[in-house]
């Protein structure tokens, strides 16, 4: 086991002189090389990771404020960090003085001079402006499903998940390769992924899967609606006709009901549907353009509409 004069030969080695006030105390077991530094390593190397770069805004500030160096006291404030070092005084000299010679074994960071700041030997090229296109939209996610498992089920398109964040009943998954974005989307957009049937969870329906991209544009088209609606002071009745041009499941009572979801009743006052053809009586421009836009909302998501084309004008 390394005892303090160990230690104070290490840091004699690393240019600083000892200070003898300063105790380290921690188990046997974290203070064995094996495990206690290449983990710090490990974690670091992490840290300052292209993967973890990407979205980690945190880190990257600090990269741009200190031309590419890091102060070696932020990795302290690290959860993780903070519990590998767990048995040693907070904030010490002696956390620090780990870290550094954890470091050392390092092939890809540097320490400089100073034993204030580290680096990458490769500089990180910031691409985190196309994080969006790599990105998907999920909703649907049932409340007690977690990040975990979404990180499990979507590591089976994609083992290079960059990073996964859940809100409520909906979530971002971000991959490092911008080609599993498509293809997540073709593989769980209304699917129940096995990982949760086999928890006997319940989820009504599959989830829904988009890009982030036709997210905020969908997003963006909502805010322009809601922006319009502000400014139309005197509005006029508006009739919109949605007509079945192409069909092989959908049938019109489906039709109905699909529409009937995405009406809110409030924005309209007369719906008509006949053999091939539903009328909506909206109340404004305004209801009309939200209702057509729930509509091809829910013809993304339904599977009875991926054989039908709607004309709606």
């Amino acid at each position: 086991m390394k005892n303090i004069n160990q230690f104070q030969s290490l840091d004699c080695q690393l240019g600083d002189q000892y200070d003898p006030t300063a105790k380290i105390v921690v188990s046997s077991r974290q203070e064995k090389d094996d495990y206690l530094l290449p983990k710090i390593c490990k974690q670091i190397e992490f840290y300052l990771g292209d993967a973890n770069l990407l979205h980690d805004n945190y880190f990257r500030r600090l990269l741009q404020e200190n031309q590419g160096w890091i102060p070696l006291e932020a990795f302290l404030q690290c959860n993780k960090i903070k519990v590998i070092l767990r048995n040693y005084p907070k904030g010490s000299k002696q956390q620090v003085l780990i870290l550094i010679y954890a470091l050392k074994r390092s092939d890809i960071l540097e320490v400089d001079e100073d034993r204030n700041m580290v680096k990458r030997k490769i500089p990180f090229v910031d691409n985190s402006h196309f994080m969006d296109e790599r990105t998907i939209y999920v909703e649907n996610i049932p409340r007690v499903v977690d990040q975990q498992l979404l990180h499990q089920i979507f590591s089976r398109i994609d083992k290079q998940v960059l990073q996964v964040k859940k809100f409520d009943t909906y979530g971002f998954i971000t991959f490092l390769n911008i080609e599993s974005v498509n293809k997540a989307i073709q593989v769980f957009n209304n699917l129940i992924p096995k990982e949760i049937m086999e928890r006997e969870i319940m989820i009504k329906g599959g989830l829904r899967v988009m890009s982030k991209i036709d997210w905020l544009n969908y997003k963006n088209q909502c805010k322009q609606l809601k922006q319009k609606k502000n400014n139309e002071l005197i509005e006029e009745p508006v009739k919109l006709k949605i007509k079945q041009i192409q069909t092989k499941d959908l049938k019109i009572e489906e039709l109905r009901i699909a529409v009937g979801h995405a009406v809110n009743p409030r924005l309209v006052k007369h719906i008509n549907i006949d053999s091939e053809t539903c009328v909506i009586e909206c109340a404004n421009q305004f209801a009309a353009d939200s209702i057509k836009l729930n509509i091809f909302r829910i013809q993304n998501y339904d599977d009875r509409f991926y054989n039908s084309l709607l004309d709606i004008s």
